[in-house]
């Protein structure tokens, strides 16, 4: 947030706020100011309006498209290596 790169979970929550919640966090955005107290406001507006949990569903779907993928490859370890990578990628918290 800090170099100006909106996320998915703040996307969601700007389509889903009501538009005075919304003009706020646009404000912020817009004039770049991504002071410690904006980016935490931020945070907790993506958090609050279900940001977060749409994310890590999207990142749960999608890995788990990725490991439905490799089931029609031979079982070995390149395969098993992917679908670790898969799994970690989506139990990492940052």
């Amino acid at each position: 947030m800090q170099d100006g790169k909106v996320t998915l979970p703040l996307i969601y929550a700007l389509q889903t706020a009501e538009s005075t919640e919304k003009e706020r966090i646009n404000s912020i955005i817009e004039s770049k100011n991504f002071s410690d107290e904006n980016i935490k406001l931020i945070m907790e507006f993506a958090r609050n309006m279900g940001g977060v949990e749409y994310a890590e569903k999207c990142m749960t779907d999608f890995k788990n498209e990725a490991i439905k993928e490799l089931q029609g490859f031979a079982d070995c370890a390149e395969k098993e290596a992917l679908i670790q990578c898969a799994e970690f990628a989506s139990q990492r918290n940052n």
